[in-house]
């Protein structure tokens, strides 16, 4: 499919809806589909159709354009493994307005994301693909983020939905010292290190590396590459998972991996900390600012009806939640049950200052592992030596 217009010079983004008839996310060998997409004549960037046989937008940026009549086109990916076919049911291509200086600022200096090739060229059409890229404005740094499907190595499925409340990856990779300095990239092993400034169309490149999220600055090997499209901005206020609530498909995503993984034993009792159906799950994300105590660790308590009470770390205390920022946690439940009340419980050191929680919201998954509206909400409360359990949420909406 091709598309012609005209346009003035500035940025521009190509959209397009398409599907893989047969594909689906959790079908081993059959879980997605690549497409390339020309620009004005010469290859441009891969899009992995990660949603299979349903139809969905696909957004990615273009770059900066000059003044003039253009032409995109979508063909089939010629070297990628034999797949489904994509079906392409619409293409929009065109000028993008961002809705400020700061998104500009993203837009412009937002990186090309090449694919892992740790174990083979084409791993990111069926793991730990890259989903989006987001970013964070402060005074001194534009820090870029980005969302994989999973992590196939570092921390297992447990502790990710204890400590982090999701089973995507959220890595920070790329910085931009806004007031000159070296930028900086994520690397292996979770080190920072300077990028070499090795570049693409007058972009920076990031080659993602190991199976951490993670990222390098040399000459990309990945066999993909995309130029996502960092609409959403990250307010460091809340929980990081408020890009994955900005598009909810996110978690659909991850849990079809998990299932299809085996990382998932849905028969599991509620009191077996094995993860089990991501749907038994109550999703909380926690509000949090420490006084004096940053290595305080906060477990979640789910009181049901009958009495019983569910514990986001499963009685080990390794598993709570450490960092003085907004977290996401999870409680696992027993199937069909929903709390009545919600507490949270540390051991601060005596002496220690309050850590100051509040529940942003809780909320389950639906039957299509999309997130159901969110049923609690609480207001500001303090843990502290003397008082180390709180009431999150009293219940009753």
């Amino acid at each position: 499919m091709r598309l012609r217009w005209r346009q003035g010079a500035g940025p521009a983004h190509v959209v397009l809806r398409a599907s893989v008839p047969g594909a689906r996310w959790d079908r081993p060998g059959n879980e997605s589909a690549a497409v390339q997409v020309w620009l004005d004549g010469a290859f441009h960037q891969d899009v992995v159709l990660v949603h299979g046989e349903e139809e969905a937008a696909y957004e990615r940026l273009l770059g900066e354009l000059p003044a003039g009549p253009h032409e995109v086109e979508v063909r089939p990916h010629p070297l990628a493994p034999p797949r489904s076919s994509a079906r392409l049911t619409d293409l929009a291509a065109g000028p993008v307005d961002p809705r400020d200086e700061g998104e500009a600022l993203a837009w412009r200096h937002a990186p090309w994301i090449f694919t892992r090739a740790e174990s083979d060229p084409w791993e990111s059409l069926w793991t730990d693909t890259p989903l989006l890229l987001f970013y964070r404005l402060a005074t001194d740094v534009l820090e870029y983020q980005c969302v994989f499907s999973n992590e196939d190595g570092g921390t297992d499925t447990r502790g990710l939905l204890a400590q982090w409340g999701r089973t995507t990856d959220i890595e920070w990779v790329l910085r931009v010292d806004r007031c000159g300095g070296p930028t900086t990239i994520q690397g292996r092993h979770h080190r920072t290190e300077v990028h070499r400034e090795t570049s693409l169309l007058g972009r920076r490149t990031l080659q993602v590396v190991g199976l951490h999220g993670m990222v390098g600055s040399e000459p990309p090997s990945g066999a993909m590459r995309s130029l996502f499209l960092p609409r959403f901005r990250w307010d460091d206020a809340d929980p990081r998972e408020a890009v994955m609530d900005a598009h909810p498909w996110t978690y659909r995503l991850a849990a079809l991996e998990m299932a299809r993984e085996g990382k998932l034993r849905p028969e599991t009792a509620a009191d077996d900390p094995t993860p089990g159906d991501l749907r038994d799950y109550l999703y909380a994300q926690v509000l949090r600012a420490d006084k004096g105590a940053p290595q305080t660790g906060i477990e979640i308590r789910a009181h049901l009806a009958d009495g019983r009470i569910f514990s986001s770390t499963h009685g080990d205390p390794r598993q709570a939640c450490r960092r003085p920022c907004p977290f996401s946690t999870t409680v696992k439940l027993p199937r069909g049950a929903s709390p009545v009340a919600i507490d949270a419980v540390a051991c601060p050191a005596p002496g220690a200052g309050a850590v100051r929680l509040q529940l942003h919201k809780a909320f389950h998954l639906g039957t299509d592992f999309l997130p159901l509206p969110p049923f609690a909400a609480g207001p500001p409360v303090a843990i502290t030596a003397a008082a180390p359990a709180v009431r999150l949420w009293p219940g009753g909406g």
